[in-house]
């Protein structure tokens, strides 16, 4: 370890000056790790070169930063405090949010049985598109500073070590999802998920710089795998599991351990151009495999840190970031007691009132008994169209009756283009299965206007009426309809998503997603 400091406050508190407001927050829960190039720290005795982070078995997150790569731009020794060759500040808060949304999007317990070197090259090309200046240059292997190109021209020696570099194996560019490119460009989709990435990649990219890239990298695959590239299965599943490596993993040219986890593009190995990605993600392999505790770790990090996101910050969230947010929030079964608790701010809906027309089962006629008095009172609409599935239907029963539940009274409505039944919740032990009336387009508009006018006449001229006061209207869908106005909107709302939704155009109410179990 080294006895260095790197503080990271600077980091935090431009991130929030700049109204990265989650990311600074979210930062302040890590436990940090100060290691330099040749300091061998708890990662396994793995060499960090650059930044790492993961999430322990005691659920505790880190981030792992070498001092000399953090710090690059304090060692230029005719100019220290410049920082032409080293990393600018804007850099350095780059590296934080990859790192940042390395952990949102759960890739550290995501490898299953991939391919870890291809499955490190997807993870990268899935968040570097959301982020800005990315360092352009390469590293020494030695004392693992970041060299980068001045007036368009690599440093032939370190300037820290003064170690020789060879701007072929040493420099790299950095990589765009949209200009990837080894033998062949290599055509990639924006916002698509890691896994899309990584079938596109393992199908595409030539055996050989798999190979190399895997000696760079560090990473150990058995035969299984190799023979299934050989086969041309693009599926990317093969037999065992990736290697812990040693941080010193070897290139054709003797320079693989000068690349370990660096990367933010391609390098040139012996004529062969490799990708590589630029952190050290093999600090993931050093942490928990236990994907449901690793999920409510980073859960519980993001809740810590919306709390400390007012409301009105939370406008300053970018789109790729809000879905991640959403996404990590969403997650089981919906505690429906504590959501509607603070949908309507009561305490408890029920009020328990005593009365002689109810027997009170422990004290039969000495004691009166109780009636339940609902408080609250809410409209749930079930999404009929022809685009949900029946298995997806049935689930939507599941979640309402845990509503009911929660001691509420519940108002279901059915609709799909039009509203097909109202009718009071009622959950009955030997109920039969709803048959659902439906199966046409998708309109949300009609129950909005039921419940705005408490009153509604469908095409067929049946008529609906709504006499109790609504505490809030809660949709569950798929999404894909046409969303109300806010001028539509009377009471408050919660649309609840199956897991394959969308929410485009959706602009009101708050967003629940669905476990996919």
């Amino acid at each position: 370890m080294s006895s260095e400091y790197v503080g990271i406050e600077r980091e935090i508190i431009e991130l929030i000056l700049q109204r990265k407001f989650f990311y600074g927050h979210f930062l302040q829960q890590f436990k940090r790790h100060n290691v330099d190039s040749k300091g061998v720290n708890s990662l396994a005795g793995q060499v960090v070169k650059t930044m790492a982070v993961n999430i322990t078995s005691d659920m505790k997150p880190n981030l792992y930063i070498n001092t000399n790569f953090y710090n690059s731009g304090d060692y230029d020794p005719d100019n220290p405090s410049a920082q032409t060759w080293g990393l600018t500040q804007e850099e350095k808060l780059t590296i934080l949010e990859h790192e940042i949304l390395h952990i949102l999007n759960k890739h550290i317990v995501r490898l299953e049985n991939r391919d870890g070197y291809v499955w490190n090259l997807a993870t990268d090309l899935a968040i570097n598109q959301f982020l800005k200046s990315l360092p352009n240059g390469g590293i020494c292997p030695d004392c693992g500073i970041f060299v980068r190109l001045i007036n368009g021209t690599f440093q032939k020696a370190c300037p820290l070590c003064k170690k020789e570099l060879d701007p072929k194996v040493h420099k790299f560019q950095a990589l765009d999802i949209k200009d990837f490119k080894i033998d062949e460009p290599i055509h990639l989709d924006a916002n698509n998920p890691s896994e899309t990435y990584y079938d596109i990649l393992w199908k595409k990219m030539p055996k050989q710089v798999i190979m190399i890239g895997r000696g760079i990298t560090g990473e150990r695959e058995n035969e299984a795998r190799d023979g299934l590239k050989d086969s041309g299965d693009g599926e990317g599943e093969g037999e065992g599991k990736d290697g812990q490596g040693d941080g010193q993993g070897k290139g054709r040219s003797g320079q693989g351990d000068s690349q370990r986890g660096v990367g933010a593009g391609v390098v040139d190995i012996d004529g062969v151009k490799v990708p590589i990605v630029w952190d050290n993600h093999e600090a993931w392999k050093a942490g928990t495999d236990n994907k449901e505790m690793a999920h409510h770790k980073i859960k519980d990090m993001v809740s810590n840190t919306m709390h400390r996101v007012n409301q009105k910050s939370q406008g300053y969230l970018p789109d790729h970031l809000r879905k991640l947010i959403d996404e990590v929030l969403a997650h089981k079964t919906v505690n429906w007691k504590s959501e509607l608790r603070k949908f309507v701010g009561y305490e408890e809906f029920a009020a328990f009132i005593s009365s002689r027309k109810r027997l009170n089962r422990r004290f039969p006629i000495v004691q009166p008994g109780y009636i339940v008095q609902r408080k609250a009172h809410f409209v749930v609409a079930v999404d009929s169209s022809g685009s949900i599935s029946d298995d997806e239907f049935g689930k939507f029963f599941k979640e309402i009756s845990l509503m009911h539940a929660a001691k509420v009274s519940v108002t279901y409505v059915e609709c799909d283009a039009d509203i097909q039944l109202v009718e009071e919740y009622k959950r009955k032990p030997n109920k039969k299965k709803h048959q659902r009336i439906g199966y046409g387009g998708t309109a949300f508009r009609p129950v909005f206007k039921f419940v705005k006018n408490k009153y509604y006449k469908n095409d067929r001229g049946q008529e609906f009426r709504l006499k109790k006061k609504v505490d809030g209207l809660i949709y569950l869908t798929d999404g894909y309809g046409s969303f109300p106005n806010q001028k539509d909107i009377i009471c408050p709302v919660i649309w609840v998503f199956t897991p394959n939704h969308s929410d485009y155009g959706c602009t009101v109410g708050k967003k629940i997603v669905m476990d996919k179990d």
